[in-house]
């Protein structure tokens, strides 16, 4: 257990073989870290605040981190999961004014696995609140999304890009009405699905499920597939986007030019405008 104070830049190497090591204030304190690195195993961090951003590295795995605030104080990443990483679980923290509150990115020989991201609150991010854009094996559920600063970077509440076999569940993705009325940039989603074959990275969504979201008050459209291999959406609502909640599509199916949408499968869910066109 951990004295309350404020202990700065921190990092994690070490590892177990069995059971987790524990990182937790004492009782009644209040502990926040600075910048903090993990390439450990079996590291089980509780109830710590964070001023900047928490990296977890190749080599990491068996790595949870429950609870606290995470508040960024320049522009950086909440939570930033980077290269040969499995088994991360991230619950029950509050992320505010984070360039993206969660990235999780790698490359073709090194990339992420068994990432799980739940009962979460995102707030204000520059970019951002999920951006995935390599790994698989990826759980974002049971969350809450809110608000982003005003510029000409887009932001979408979960933009993935080349993640395969995600779940994303169970989530509010949802702006202050001024925002939504008044924002400069118009292209917004609650989620994004794309690639770009043409950028060489190799990246391409599979095997995407998309169950019990509600999506509202995004600038533009609440959800926008623009390239994925496999998809199923179900029981969501997209409802109130775009301009005074007029205009936008709830849901928008939209291969981009060189990709494709396939395996496309809608269940139960209820949008007020959407547009679906070009799928195989």
């Amino acid at each position: 257990m951990l004295a309350g104070g404020s202990y700065g830049a921190q990092s994690f190497t070490r590892s177990v073989t069995e059971g987790l090591i524990r990182i937790t204030p004492a009782a009644q304190a209040t502990v926040t870290f600075g910048r903090t690195t993990i390439s450990g195993d079996g590291l089980d961090f509780r109830g710590i605040d964070t001023t900047d951003q928490v990296t977890i590295v190749s080599g990491a795995s068996n790595v949870f981190w429950r609870g606290g605030i995470h508040t960024r104080l320049g522009a950086t990443h909440g939570f930033y999961v980077n290269g040969a990483v499995t088994a991360v679980t991230v619950e029950d923290v509050k992320v505010r004014g984070a360039d993206c509150s969660f990235y999780i990115q790698g490359t073709t020989t090194s990339l992420p696995k068994g990432v799980t991201l739940q009962r979460f609150h995102s707030e204000n991010v520059i970019q951002d609140h999920v951006f995935g854009s390599r790994g698989s094996n990826v759980t974002i559920r049971d969350f809450i999304t809110s608000g982003h600063t005003d510029t000409t970077e887009h932001s979408d509440g979960v933009q993935i890009v080349g993640l395969k076999d995600v779940l994303i569940a169970n989530g509010e993705i949802t702006n202050p009405v001024s925002l939504r009325d008044n924002a400069y940039d118009r292209h917004d989603q609650g989620v994004m699905i794309n690639y770009d074959p043409r950028d060489g990275s190799g990246r391409i969504p599979e095997r995407i499920t998309i169950d019990g979201l509600l999506l509202r008050n995004q600038t533009s459209t609440g959800i926008a597939v623009a390239g994925v291999r496999g998809l199923i959406i179900s029981n969501t609502t997209g409802q109130y986007n775009g301009q005074r909640g007029l205009g936008a599509d709830g849901l928008r199916v939209d291969p981009d030019p060189g990709n494709v949408i396939t395996e496309f499968v809608e269940k139960n869910n209820t949008w007020d405008r959407r547009t679906v066109t070009d799928v195989t």
